[in-house]
């Protein structure tokens, strides 16, 4: 997703409460617009580097222009869906990385298999392939995506005042009922759970980068079979994804108060990732190694509804918008350094696989933070107390 800090996105005005003007939300879908079609034109130019530094500059302004994606429309699907909503709906937006690696998984050798053609190398082709989508869905977003609730034409007047109503009356919201980005900048929570995210995340971009060398080396199968072979693990994250978003909705309705069961279908998730990384680094049994890395890809997606459900339920307007933003901002320092700390461990142990065995130390830390916020959501929620505890979740 985003990969690069999300300072476009603060910089883009976001959507408002209903008693403020629609022309912020306007500018809100104009911006995630214009943030789509920049990303287009910047990854098809990819295809006229020719130096390392051009690389370098091109990956950096593409990085920049999509920056302020993912977080908006993390905060758009916010204006939209209450509390006990929000893991399912995030969850069908967020489906798109892993349905991404299949689908690329599928067409990037028929696209390498262009070289030649109209002049272009294999690698061309595929920017100048993957650039066209997001150009034709930012001018979709700028046409038919409504600003808000308010200016929805498919919604009765009933759906439309239910949507405000829950949207903007959340009784799980924990933290200040303001629009002070100062307010979502200087609560802890943003930052300690921005401190997960960037640990999720180093994790994830580590075993992305290495993975197939990893099946390969264990497996000794072709590079197309490996290409299948991750993009049927995907498939599997796709639909952890959605099954945990379902049910993290369908048991956050029973305490529509607090978000605090949310945290308890994030936590088991961390762990299993902690424990795929370590059963990945201490086997050369082809099974296993398939084993491990598809639990490390099913629980990375599985959690991914839930967490980004929390941020709605401690701020709203700016200050929810600054707030999904500076998640993402620390988040993405994990992407940069999670490649590099595998790359340390290789050089430590000799192997990827090796390396991937210290990877299971982001994660555990990661769920003690998870504890934590957890504790700290049981204190803030004066409706969970011995006397009203937790419904359970069967």
């Amino acid at each position: 997703m985003a990969s690069a800090p999300a300072s476009s996105f603060s910089a883009t005005p976001p959507a408002r409460s209903p008693q403020t003007s629609s022309s912020t939300a306007s500018e809100h879908v104009a911006g995630l617009a214009r943030i789509m079609v920049t990303w287009g034109i910047l990854a098809m130019a990819m295809l006229f580097v020719r130096t390392p530094w051009q690389f370098y500059t091109a990956r950096f302004f593409l990085g920049v222009a999509e920056a302020g994606f993912f977080p908006g429309v993390i905060f758009y699907l916010t204006q939209w869906f209450p509390q006990e909503l929000r893991a399912r709906a995030i969850s069908r937006f967020y489906i798109s990385l892993p349905l991404s690696f299949v689908f690329m998984g599928l067409i990037a050798g028929a696209l390498l298999n262009l070289d030649g053609n109209l002049g272009l190398r294999g690698w061309q082709w595929l920017f100048l392939v993957e650039g066209i989508p997001p150009i034709l869905l930012g001018i979709a977003f700028l046409y038919l995506l409504p600003d808000g609730p308010q200016q929805a034409k498919w919604l009765t007047e009933d759906e439309r005042a239910w949507i405000i109503h829950h949207v903007h009356n959340d009784p799980s919201l924990s933290g200040q009922r303001s629009h002070n980005l100062s307010a979502a900048l200087l609560d802890p929570r943003v930052w300690q759970l921005g401190l997960f995210m960037m640990l999720m995340l180093g994790s994830s971009y580590a075993y992305t980068f290495v993975a197939p060398d990893v099946i390969q080396r264990a497996t000794h199968l072709s590079t197309s079979k490996v290409g299948y072979l991750v993009a049927a693990l995907s498939l599997l994250g796709a639909a952890a994804m959605l099954l945990n978003g379902i049910y993290s909705d369908r048991v956050q309705r029973r305490t529509p108060h607090s978000n605090y069961p949310r945290y308890m279908h994030i936590i088991p998730w961390a762990f299993l990732i902690s424990v795929g990384f370590f059963a990945c680094g201490l086997s050369t049994n082809p099974i296993n190694v398939i084993i491990s890395i598809g639990t490390v890809i099913i629980a990375y997606n599985a959690m991914q509804g839930p967490l980004w459900s929390l941020p709605g339920s401690f701020f709203q307007g700016r200050s929810a918008a600054a707030g999904i933003a500076t998640l993402n901002m620390i988040g993405m320092i994990g992407g940069f350094l999670g490649p590099y700390f595998v790359g340390f461990a290789k050089d430590l142990t000799g192997d990827y696989q090796r390396g991937l065995l210290l990877m299971s130390i982001p994660m555990l830390l990661g769920a003690l933070i998870m504890f934590y916020l957890r504790a700290e959501t049981r204190l803030r929620s004066p409706t969970l107390s011995p006397e009203n505890p937790v419904p359970s979740s069967q």
